[in-house]
């Protein structure tokens, strides 16, 4: 989003490659950490969208749904860094910077003792409680209970090396190599999938699923400590370095961070275990397929807050409000111009996509997909003020909306699906994040002064009338074909047209179109023709100099 200071990195080889950072600049890396973020994107979503209907096939819908419950816990191990890595990845770069690797080495041993103590405990914990988890989760699913024990012991070992991965996976956050994070990630996803599919044809059920599981979170674990390795040559990992200073140091940041971090993962998760323990697991694996592909659709505007963090601690520093402003208006018009069409196209097209996915048995989760995709980009929204916040070093807001939001959600949603069932669970979720969503904006812009109304205006008018209109006209007018090569045709031309409105709308000004490639950039006359002059040039100057 904008080029900020360079700081020289000390460099251990010569040799060109992959894992060499040479002298890129800071918004080099922002960039190339932004593009890889997108091709994670890209690599990722396919996935689920092939392997969710291969395992329903094999093991059932209900067995998908003790799956889901068993990945979710699974998924739950974010909860265990305590804030911690996001605070690892801020003193490795603080330490790098300035070339300090003896107490780079300190913070990573340190770091890894925690992380050991917290996998012991995890899994230890996980295995005592077996009996109490299978009877609150499990107790309408006697069909799965062999292959249930089986998967569940696979389960322990997958949380212990998931939890062993993050301090090495904080180093490469630290030193801005978020390419390497989204490779991992890829990789894990990747091989997950491949042996999911070789286990599951195997006729392995759910243990095999598991099994598959672990493999990828051992080869994860591996690649981690082998890439650490080559990106810090002098890093040392030694139990004997770690001290109980340097872990009060890193706790007390970090609590600071969990407390968002711990609500925002319980309220994604709540409702698939309030589901299978007031309705089974059958309706909690629909559940998780809505609430998947809602977090999937969330995940590719998300992708423009990228770099909003480290540019709004730049200007913090350099104490320019104004450009704050502006770059918290311009970070919303690109989050409307992914996000708003993304919404639109789900709301139009989601009985078609469910239909040709998993089938006509899954069309109770059209209506969830549909609330629950505009549910998360609106609490995707509160993402520009809550960078920018938290650049500033100002975590109350985010605290304290999480935090009632959450309490919400588990009190609504219980109250909801005891008298609604599965209508009740994605019900409660969104008036939790609404509610939540809503009183953050509230009290993000009384905090800043920031204009709200200019924001919505300028941001998000255009995209919603643009995309709302051609999502409308097309379901009237181009009836609907249960194919394929159908609804991918109608995606493009969907995509072509939307871009071709706001365009003639002269929605994007001359600094959107500055960031085009200089090779592809447009003469003189287009550029006029394609870039707003008037009502968006407040938008536009601050940045030019940034």
């Amino acid at each position: 989003m904008m080029e900020m200071e360079n700081h020289s990195q000390p460099s251990f080889s010569n040799k060109p490659g992959f894992l060499n950072d040479g002298k890129r600049s800071v918004g080099g890396k922002i960039k190339r950490n932004a593009v890889f973020n997108v091709l994670r994107i890209i690599v990722a979503a396919p996935i689920p969208l092939l392997l969710t209907p291969y395992i329903i096939r094999r093991i059932g819908a209900g067995g998908f749904g003790v799956w889901a419950i068993l990945f979710t816990i699974s998924s739950l191990t974010s909860l265990a860094d305590f804030g911690l890595v996001g605070t690892l990845s801020k003193y490795v770069a603080e330490y790098w910077a300035h070339g300090d690797y003896a107490r780079l080495n300190k913070l990573i041993s340190t770091g890894t003792v925690l992380f050991g103590a917290i996998a012991v405990l995890a899994a230890a914990a996980l295995g005592l409680l077996q009996k109490p988890i299978f009877s609150a989760l499990f107790r309408n699913t006697p069909a799965y209970s062999p292959q249930l024990a089986h998967a569940y012991y696979l389960l322990l070992p997958v949380v212990a090396f998931n939890i062993l991965s993050f301090p090495f996976a904080s180093v490469a956050t630290g030193l801005q190599r978020m390419d390497i994070t989204s490779m991992l990630s890829s990789l894990n996803l990747g091989s997950g999938a491949i042996l999911s599919f070789v286990f599951l044809h195997a006729g392995y059920g759910l243990p095999g699923l598991m099994a598959a599981t672990l493999a990828g979170a051992a080869m994860t674990l591996t690649a981690n400590l082998l890439i650490v390795r080559r990106l810090v040559p002098t890093l040392k990992v030694n139990v004997g370095d770690a001290t109980i200073r340097e872990a009060r140091q890193i706790l007390a940041f970090s609590s600071q961070v969990y407390v968002v971090q711990m609500a925002v993962a319980i309220q994604n998760n709540v409702e698939k275990f309030l589901l299978a323990r007031m309705t089974g697991t059958l309706q909690a694996g629909w559940y998780e397929i809505a609430s998947d592909v809602s977090v999937k659709v969330r995940g590719v505007p998300s992708l423009m807050l990228g770099p909003l963090l480290s540019a709004a601690s730049d200007l913090h520093a350099r104490k320019d409000e104004a450009r704050l402003s502006k770059l918290y208006l311009r970070a919303h018009k690109y989050l409307a111009m992914v996000g708003i069409p993304l919404v639109a196209w789900t709301t139009a097209f989601a009985p078609v996509f469910v239909l040709l996915w998993l089938g006509p048995a899954f069309n109770p989760v059209v209506l969830p997909i549909r609330v629950l995709v505009l549910v998360q980009f609106v609490n995707l929204a509160t993402g520009p003020g809550g960078l920018i916040l938290f650049g500033k070093g100002y975590v109350r807001p985010a605290t304290l909306t999480a935090s009632v939001g959450l309490l919400i959600n588990v009190v609504v949603s219980g109250l909801l699906i005891w008298r609604f069932g599965f209508a009740g669970a994605f019900l409660g979720t969104t008036i939790a994040i609404m509610f939540s969503s809503v009183w953050y904006l509230i009290l993000f812009h009384r905090y800043t002064k920031y204009p709200f109304w200019s924001v919505v205006r300028m941001a998000y008018f255009k995209p919603i009338l643009c995309s709302t209109f051609l999502a409308a006209s097309m379901s009237l007018l181009w009836p609907p074909a249960v194919r394929w090569s159908s609804l991918i045709l109608r995606t493009a031309v969907f995509g072509i047209l939307y871009l071709a409105a706001l365009i003639l709308t002269r929605f994007f000004d001359r600094f959107d179109l500055d960031q085009i490639p200089s090779r592809i950039r447009l003469s003189g006359p287009w550029r006029m023709v394609l870039g707003g002059e008037t009502g968006q040039r407040a938008m536009l100057e601050p940045e030019k100099s940034a």
